[in-house]
């Protein structure tokens, strides 16, 4: 029994590996670090008193995690009250431009507000609310034309991005096919290089022609053609990644390739018709099956749909909504929210002139000749409440539409409805080396090759 309880209280000695892993801790030092920084956020959140972050500790994550780019977001974020706290995000609430109107219209409806306050002699009896026939007259106008041009706007917008990511998608078949053919990596690269520098060149022609200054065109047409000029380009030429990882540099052109392309308006164009040629070169070369064969009607017709593509991003952009209906929108908006406010201010003074009624030195200094009742302020009161809400926030929201959809029918104009076009053309830039590095070492078997 003494051996047994022996044995049971003093284990077996470890061997100095199981001795040292017996003594590793469960958390690495910076797993506790982090494990710490997470458990502590919300005690900080409420230890420096700041109200941004305790919502964000209370409600969700912040704005880093949350959106990338306008199409790239975790709308999840969305469903609670972190919408009030995504401080980065370029959203509409951000824009100078809705709140410099807001501004001049609440600036009319105090001038609205003072000019009832001075002429009319009896403001406690002024029917302001007759006047909002008006504004609901055009609101009903302006509901449906601006959810019409949102429309449009938005189906624009998914149009130009589909167009984007089909042509990406095209080179990377474009790539699939020679790899299939054995096609030597010096010409593969050479069409890539080609179908990216199309990509690139859409995205800055289409910025540029933007810009209403002539000499910021000039200026962004000579940086584009700067950045994308190399000298000595080829198959070898790649840029580091990370560490132990590199990519290919595909936006490049030589010097003699640039010096042509500027020869010409749409050079985005007109690489595909290298491409084209090129895949004909490689056909009476022997590099891929003949001409009359299927295999070269596919690959030819890959690089038409991927020029197919391009075209279609153009139309999106440069065919836009007659200026007709834009024009009488935009107008139907302003006068509305003009009318709007003049309501507002109608409202507004006449509450002011109410209270100035009640009190026998106001009333004697504005000249009013009749005290107004208790029922006069309670009605004027609720009025002004609700014209609040109807004739200021309305404003602010149909301003806010028709701001959103002018950004979303120009992607290329503004930043808030930009189309993440470089961070897409950096992924394909790293599938076409991934491809690259893959398609040379097989796993088990050898790489194709069809020319003999």
């Amino acid at each position: 029994m003494a051996d047994k309880k022996e044995s049971r209280a003093s284990p077996p000695p470890l061997d100095d590996a199981e001795a040292d892993a017996e003594a590793q801790p469960l958390l690495d030092p910076e797993d506790k670090l982090t494990h710490a920084q997470e458990s502590t956020s919300f005690t900080h959140a409420h230890k420096h008193g700041n109200f941004v972050a305790r919502l964000r500790a209370y409600f969700g994550r912040g704005p880093c995690s949350s959106v990338t780019d306008n199409a790239t977001y975790d709308s999840g974020v969305l469903l609670s009250w972190t919408v009030f706290t995504l401080a980065g995000a370029k959203t509409v609430w951000h824009k100078a431009n809705t709140w410099y109107m807001m501004l001049k219209l609440v600036i009319l409806s105090l001038v609205v507000a003072g000019a009832v306050l001075l002429i009319v002699p009896n403001p406690s009896k002024l029917e302001s609310s007759k006047f909002q026939a008006i504004s609901l007259f055009l609101r009903v106008f302006v509901g449906l034309l601006l959810g019409f041009f949102m429309t449009n706007s938005v189906n624009r917008w998914f149009a130009c991005a589909s167009g984007f990511m089909e042509l990406y998608d095209r080179i990377r078949n474009l790539q699939m096919q020679f790899f299939a053919l054995g096609v030597s990596e010096d010409r593969s690269f050479q069409c890539m290089r080609y179908g990216i520098c199309s990509c690139m060149f859409l995205t800055r022609m289409l910025e540029i022609e933007c810009l209403t200054d002539k000499e910021e065109q000039e200026t962004q047409m000579a940086k584009m053609w700067a950045e994308i000029e190399t000298p000595g380009v080829d198959s070898s030429c790649e840029v580091l990644l990370s560490p132990g990882r590199k990519k290919k540099k595909y936006a490049a052109l030589t010097p003699e390739e640039v010096k042509i392309l500027r020869t010409v308006d749409d050079p985005a164009g007109m690489l595909w018709i290298w491409v084209a040629s090129l895949v004909g070169r490689m056909a009476q070369d022997g590099d891929i099956p003949p001409m009359a064969s299927p295999t070269y009607g596919r690959v030819m017709s890959i690089a038409q749909s991927a020029h197919d593509a391009m075209r279609g991003v153009k139309h999106s952009i440069k065919v836009q909504a007659p200026f007709i209906y834009v024009h009488m929108l935009a107008t139907l908006v302003h006068i509305n929210n003009i009318a709007n406010v003049v309501g507002f201010g109608l409202t507004f003074g006449s509450t002011l002139g109410t209270l100035l009624e009640n009190h026998r030195r106001s009333r004697e200094a504005m000249g009013y000749d009749k005290k107004a009742s208790v029922d006069d302020i309670r009605s004027d009161m609720e009025n002004l409440v609700v014209m609040f809400f109807v004739s200021l926030v309305g404003p602010l929201i149909y301003q806010a539409l028709l701001d959103i959809s002018i950004c979303i029918s120009r992607p290329f104009a503004s930043k808030e409805g930009m189309i993440p076009t470089d961070r897409l053309l950096a992924y394909l830039e790293k599938d076409l080396s991934d491809a690259v590095r893959l398609a040379k070492k097989p796993p088990s078997w050898d790489a194709p090759c069809f020319r003999q």
